[in-house]
């Protein structure tokens, strides 16, 4: 059982304290290049103990993992709250990262401790409330972008301030047209494009931004970690992706075969299909073009909610599945942040 990850002095007493309640051994040693736990007792106690140990460790992974998003997020933004002088303070970098998740996300309520004291952010209101102090005043809050931020791609035209989506005409004489049309056309000759347009969506974009930082940080260099691929569509999903991204939700509308995440093909001939991309009522048939991080990957399975592990540490998974290992024809993602539908092809068959 992997031990890397266990830096923090509480955290190792929470093992410590599982070994106690168990009346079993724990002790560190090394594997490979890495540190790991070995545990020794009754049977059935090492089992229990050893399941709860590993529960204590994806929670240690996830903590970490959550700690980068929020370091990342918080070099490109900035979350201020006005003091009683009417002055704006700046939230320290995991607040920050912490407030900004929760914007980026549903936009419900955040709540935070701050000299032992808790806090939440109403992003309706805009407002930041004592939660243990009902006399202390409502401060206002504010969010700004730092100079040099998350850029935005340099080929995105420009967007009202609460433009939330705009989708862009591509004309059919552009670099950037020809570039989609050939992809498509690699594997798939439909009978006419009736158009493509980009799609600008700030907010995912800078969602999707945010997770390629953080696995190209953590794969290693030779791994390709984004790929182009085609998702098919029914014209009345398009508003709710454009807007909300792709939703692994709706798993298992068409298939599932290798688990409950969002399909991509890697020839739009398959997204073509009736199956994925129905005709809508002018005889026209819908396709995206996304971007997609698909990492590391293994095969996947159905039922699967999440990646497989690696190996047998159950906290350390893949990124994505595919269909066949060696030459993959489609990719599966479990987190609805590792895609951004960049184009959305419009054609007929």
């Amino acid at each position: 059982m992997p031990l890397d990850v266990i830096k923090k002095y509480e955290d190792k007493r929470k093992i410590l304290d599982c070994a106690e309640t168990y009346d079993i051994e724990v002790e560190e040693c090394m594997k490979g290049t890495g540190a790991c736990l070995k545990i020794r007792g009754l049977v059935h106690d090492v089992m229990d103990a050893g399941a709860q140990i590993r529960g204590i460790i994806q929670n240690i992974k996830i903590d970490i993992e959550n700690e980068k998003k929020m370091k990342t997020l918080a070099q490109n933004v900035v979350w201020k709250f006005e003091d009683t002088d009417g002055q704006y303070d700046v939230y320290d970098e995991h607040i920050t990262g912490l407030i900004e998740i929760a914007y980026q996300g549903d936009k419900q309520p955040v709540d935070f401790v701050i000299n032992e004291q808790r806090f939440r952010i109403d992003f309706g209101q805009m407002t930041e409330m004592n939660l243990d102090d009902p006399d202390a005043s409502i401060a206002k809050v504010r969010r700004e972008l730092k100079a040099g931020g998350i850029p935005l791609p340099e080929n995105w035209v420009k967007m009202a301030d609460k433009e939330q989506v705009k989708r862009v005409l591509l004309g059919s004489n552009s670099d950037e047209y020809s570039k989609v049309e050939k992809r498509m056309q690699e594997s798939y000759k439909p009978n006419s494009i009736v158009q493509i347009e980009r799609i600008q969506n700030p907010k995912l974009y800078r969602q999707y931004f945010v997770e390629r930082q953080t696995m190209v940080a953590k794969n290693k260099p030779e791994i390709q970690n984004e790929r182009k691929l085609f998702h098919g569509t029914a014209e009345d999903s398009i508003e709710k992706i454009n807007k909300n991204g792709f939703n692994r939700s709706f798993a298992g509308k068409h298939a599932a075969y290798y688990g409950n995440g969002t399909y991509f093909a890697v020839n739009a001939k398959y997204s073509a299909s009736g199956t994925y991309s129905s005709t809508d009522s002018k005889g026209n048939k819908h396709m995206y073009l996304a971007m997609v991080l698909t990492g590391e990957f293994a095969v996947g399975k159905s039922g699967f909610l999440v990646p497989p592990a690696k190996g047998s540490d159950p906290t350390d998974c893949y990124d994505s599945v595919v269909d066949n290992e060696t030459n993959p024809s489609m990719f599966v993602v479990f987190n609805d942040a590792m895609a951004y539908p960049e184009y959305l092809i419009t054609f007929t068959q």
